[in-house]
């Protein structure tokens, strides 16, 4: 099983994108996601955010809000992966060059034109909540979306 996450960091009306371009084998090829990754061993997972977007973005997070947990059972054929969702709007740093894309700022008003994976635009939506939800999303083998279930707290 795989744990992870994944921050969306935003600033004047615009959200920061990694279009994953540079890994061989990506499942998310030339898809855009948020910044973050996967949780090491014995790892928190707020530290794990902290590590992942100094890593990709050179970016220091001052705050962070989680916004809820995704379970992605067998995603895309693969193992099963629990991705934990966060938002920033408080950060200091430039941006540098990511190993796996290109980082980019997107106008908000744009996200939804983005190659995404289909449940990342049920999450867009449910970031405008001032609740946190618990989903799982169903993928097939091919990536293709099935289903989801979802709660909000």
């Amino acid at each position: 099983m795989i744990i992870g996450c994944c921050c969306y960091i935003k600033k004047n009306n615009q959200t920061l994108f990694l279009k994953r371009t540079k890994k061989k084998n990506d499942v998310s090829h030339d898809k855009y996601l948020g910044v973050g990754g996967k949780q090491e061993k014995n790892e928190f997972i707020d530290d794990c955010l902290i590590r992942e977007v100094k890593e990709e973005t050179g970016l220091d997070l001052i705050s962070y809000k989680l916004k809820g947990i995704v379970f992605y059972p067998s995603f895309c054929g693969g193992e099963d992966e629990f991705v934990y969702f966060y938002t920033s709007d408080e950060f200091i740093g430039d941006l540098i060059d990511c190993n796996e894309g290109d980082l980019v700022w997107i106008d908000d008003d744009k996200i939804l034109d983005l190659s995404l994976w289909e449940g990342d635009k049920l999450i867009f939506d449910w970031f405008k909540k001032d609740k946190i939800f618990n989903a799982i999303f169903y993928y097939d083998d091919n990536g293709n979306f099935n289903d989801y279930k979802v709660n909000f707290y």
